[in-house]
């Protein structure tokens, strides 16, 4: 199941968060997507991650809103 739709309804992807509550692992904020046989990974370099304390969904809405407006034009060229 797809959390959301990259690039004007193209591409369904899934979103990956890890909590910083999370004890196991370091917090981080992605999103997945398939195009034929590979997977990739779109992520902010601005989301804090790894970081102690950090939500990293939020810190990209309020540090670089500008991050979903480029999703929002993702396309994969030949």
């Amino acid at each position: 199941m797809y959390d959301v739709v990259i690039g004007d309804g193209k591409y369904p992807a899934k979103k990956v968060s890890i909590s910083y509550r999370n004890e196991r692992f370091q917090p981080g904020y992605w999103y997945v997507l398939q195009n034929g046989e590979y997977n990739y990974s779109i992520k902010s370099r601005i989301d804090g991650y790894g970081a102690a304390n950090t939500d990293g969904e939020k810190t990209t809405k309020e540090k670089f809103p500008e991050f979903y407006k480029i999703l929002s034009t993702f396309r994969f060229i030949n």
